[in-house]
């Protein structure tokens, strides 16, 4: 009997350990990548909106050296503040869950001037309308392909709203299960396990830091495209810095906490 109540005392302790250790991860997620607010902050912090433009300024111009056409016809045609205001639109659909179409008829009414222009003023005739409006139209592609990481956040716009709510109820719901485990624990194994799951819940955290997240290379990272994996990569530090402070944290809490309980039981034995 003894065996099974400890059994079952060091199951639900265990159980009681991950669903803390949830919580943790839970809400630094929500403080970094699930809050639109940082990460609109890290897109300033890493200039992307300044890269991303720059990114997609070169993008045209390689496509240019095929159309026969001079690179005038790409004069102003991609503005710093239009790319953030699509982005910080896009940004803003993916936490609230709405799908976010790319308006592009700015970029293609620009284009078409700019190209209307250099023909009078060169007095070209246009001979191929096909493939200037097939020009036209991969210049607008560019654009809105740069702008959405070719289309993989319009394609996970509700998706993501999806599992930022899901972590938001889970929270408070796994907060309730934490406590309801520790007050079974006390009552039904006169244990008190506050301190040995907070201790627990920093080694975890630890080992995760050490022995998972270390194993990613930061420095040589790249996903979809250079301006984009310089933000992850920042994103992915913060997440990181933030597990290996949870866990310094947690493991000191926990230690305090074990011995406070231990200098507790020896002062209630010696009375």
């Amino acid at each position: 009997m003894d065996k099974i109540k400890l059994l079952l005392k060091l199951t639900l302790g265990f159980i009681t350990t991950i669903i803390f250790t949830l919580i943790v991860i839970f809400l630094i997620l929500k403080i970094t990548i699930l809050n639109k607010n940082y990460v609109l902050k890290t897109l300033e912090e890493t200039n992307y909106y300044n890269n991303l433009t720059e990114e997609i300024e070169n993008d045209m111009g390689y496509n240019l050296l095929s159309s026969g056409l001079d690179k005038t016809v790409l004069n102003e045609l991609v503005i710093k503040n239009e790319v953030k205001s699509a982005v910080m639109n896009l940004i803003d659909s993916i936490y609230s869950g709405n799908n976010y179409e790319l308006n592009n008829k700015n970029i293609t009414e620009k284009l078409n001037k700019n190209i209307d222009e250099y023909l009078k003023k060169n007095n070209i005739m246009i001979v191929d309308k096909k493939s200037l409006n097939s020009y036209t139209k991969k210049i607008t592609e560019i654009y809105e392909k740069e702008i959405s990481l070719y289309g993989y956040l319009n394609n996970h716009t509700t998706k993501f709203a999806k599992v930022n709510n899901l972590i938001l109820i889970a929270i408070p719901i796994l907060a309730l299960f934490f406590l309801l485990n520790l007050i079974i624990i006390k009552q039904k194994f006169n244990g008190r396990y506050a301190g040995v799951t907070i201790l627990s819940s920093g080694l975890i955290l630890l080992f995760i830091k050490e022995y998972i997240i270390k194993k990613v290379d930061f420095e040589n990272l790249i996903v979809i495209s250079e301006t984009f994996s310089k933000t992850l990569k920042q994103i992915l530090i913060d997440i990181d810095n933030y597990i290996l402070i949870a866990s310094i944290l947690l493991i000191i809490l926990g230690t305090l906490l074990n011995i406070i309980n231990a200098y507790r039981k020896k002062k209630i034995k010696k009375h």
